[in-house]
């Protein structure tokens, strides 16, 4: 939810404080071009500190990602934001393989489904929220209220099992 969000708030934000369309198409050209070979190196660094203990810091860095956007005023800033929001985003093959680590074999697919559904969900609600959450309040505040999702996904996480690979007989 907070990625999306994100995205699109950035878009909105830079485009109210007077960005042109270029500077705003760089900044989203940037974050994407940091997400594409982030999910390769999330896969091998989840394997050497675990599945748990690199999601939380995926959803630290979106976290982060969301107060710089909040604050940020020059291009230099979105693109920090952006680039530390993308850690966020590449994150969603990490869920999923914790999820598959973390349920039962009979659930697996069952639990992958939900995820995949409440990742729709959240597409959904962000869209819909951001947009009207900075209309009414401001991209500040937009940013910080959906900054409060990574830290709510971020205590679910915590309090999760282990996140160790279970052995599959």
């Amino acid at each position: 939810m907070a990625s999306f969000g994100g995205n699109l708030g950035r878009s909105i934000v830079m485009s109210q404080y007077g960005f042109s369309a270029t500077a705003i198409s760089l900044t989203t050209a940037i974050g994407g071009a940091m997400s594409l070979p982030t999910p390769l190196f999330i896969g091998w660094l989840s394997d050497h500190i675990g599945r748990k203990r690199l999601l939380l810091w995926c959803l630290a860095a979106g976290f982060l990602a969301l107060l710089a956007f909040a604050f940020a005023g020059s291009t230099w800033g979105f693109w920090g934001a952006s680039v530390l929001l993308a850690l966020m985003m590449s994150a969603q093959p990490l869920m999923q393989a914790l999820a598959t680590d973390l349920l039962p074999p009979a659930s697996v697919g069952a639990g992958l489904s939900l995820l995949s559904g409440a990742t729709s969900v959240g597409l959904f609600v962000s869209s819909l929220g951001m947009g009207f959450a900075i209309q009414r309040m401001g991209g500040r505040p937009a940013f910080l209220l959906v900054a409060l999702a990574p830290l709510i996904a971020m205590a679910m996480v915590a309090v999760s099992a282990s996140g160790r690979t279970r052995l599959r007989t």
